[in-house]
């Protein structure tokens, strides 16, 4: 086991394999009607609420949930195949099956999740991530620098592609990241990757990478690679 050394979910240090075990990824049914589009500090709340080892342990990552946007409305509607992916060594697979079953609240809205399904981690030569959060760098290239070390930290080597500049919101402190792709992966860089996830808050929906190209509506705009004044 592997306790946090900071703050509940500030997972903000450089990246690393910290473990032998196999990584394994638990993907929970959803049931309900929607979640708020900036669900990751709430839903880790609530999840860390129920299994004390997603408050405790650096190593377990909380994916974000993924839905169909209400225009203007900032909350996501749940599709019948909804999931709640999670990523985590095999020694706490079993702690948190104990989610199965469970009914949370995240923001207010009322979810259930259902009986998760493992499966090992597998390699894609490209990988996405809805938003990635690197602590006290706002601006893209200060942003990609980080990345590039983070990477050659990890042994790895990818092309990295520029995403939309987005929000994280944890206490009511604004974190701004942004959407990023990887590609041109070998196999053992894609796991290398998706087990240990890059830049802060992986315990909050960010950095957490998925098999595939950035999609295009997360592919940055001029206004994404600014300084953000």
């Amino acid at each position: 086991a592997h306790p946090r050394s900071t703050q509940p979910g500030d997972t903000m240090t450089t990246p690393q394999p910290r473990t032998l075990e196999p990584v394994v990824e638990l993907l929970f049914p959803l049931r309900g009607d929607s979640v708020p589009v900036d669900h990751g500090w709430p839903l880790f709340a609530a999840l860390s609420g129920l299994v004390q080892a997603v408050h405790d342990e650096i190593d377990i990552h909380v994916g974000p949930i993924e839905g169909t946007l209400f225009a203007g409305s900032g909350e996501l509607k749940l599709l019948a195949d909804a999931v709640l992916p999670m990523r985590a060594p095999s020694g706490h697979v079993r702690s948190l099956i104990a989610l199965a079953g469970k009914r949370i609240a995240v923001s207010g809205h009322r979810v259930a999740l259902g009986i998760p399904r493992t499966r090992m981690l597998r390699p894609a030569a490209d990988l996405n991530a809805r938003i990635v959060v690197i602590q006290n760098r706002e601006d893209w290239s200060s942003v990609e620098e980080e990345l590039r070390r983070q990477l050659t930290v990890l042994g790895t080597a990818a092309t990295i592609v520029a995403g939309r500049r987005r929000v994280l919101t944890m206490k009511g402190a604004r974190l701004v990241g942004y959407a990023v792709g990887l590609s041109e992966l070998s196999d053992a860089d894609s796991l290398r990757v998706q087990a240990a996830g890059l830049g802060g808050r992986r315990s909050m929906g960010a950095g957490y990478f998925r098999a595939g190209p950035l999609p295009e509506a997360g592919l940055a705009t001029l206004r994404d690679l600014g300084d953000g004044s």
